[in-house]
């Protein structure tokens, strides 16, 4: 059984799932899915930090837990995220069983991380697509 009291689906690449072994109950592993089609029906998401697993969850309205890498902008969408309330931001080198354990346990119980993940979800639908902003920016180009 998991630590958790949820269903937990690991997306994975399929050489990934390849070195499983047997998972505990309650635990699925999938690959080659998209996120987009899986993120919908989740109620939290632990990624490392990158754009796509970021704003794919972003779009979704599910709160994260984004645990970096080495790459410096995954810290910057954690922390970003943890202050709007939307999630935690873990480093790698503080990442540990109990501690992502404890912080999705957070994400899954408090509701204050799915309504500020609907708020960003919400902000980001309200911003002008580049499409709707290239007839300003050519009549700025135009003034200078």
């Amino acid at each position: 059984m998991s630590r958790l009291d949820a269903d937990i689906v690991a997306a994975l690449m399929p050489e990934q799932a390849e070195e499983l072994d047997d998972l505990p109950a309650g635990v699925l592993a999938v690959s080659e899915v998209a996120l987009s089609t899986l993120l919908p029906t989740c109620s939290a998401v632990v990624h490392h930090g990158g754009w796509g697993s970021f704003s794919t969850a972003l779009v979704n309205a599910v709160p994260q837990l984004a645990l970096s890498t080495l790459v410096a902008d995954q810290e910057l969408r954690g922390r970003s995220l943890e202050d709007a309330g939307a999630g935690f931001f873990l480093h790698h080198t503080d990442a540990d069983p109990d501690r992502v354990t404890d912080l999705t346990r957070r994400l899954l119980e408090d509701p204050s991380h799915a309504a500020a993940a609907r708020r960003l979800r919400d902000e980001s639908a309200a911003m002008p697509t580049p499409h709707a902003i290239v007839p300003e920016l050519e009549r700025l180009a135009a003034a200078r």
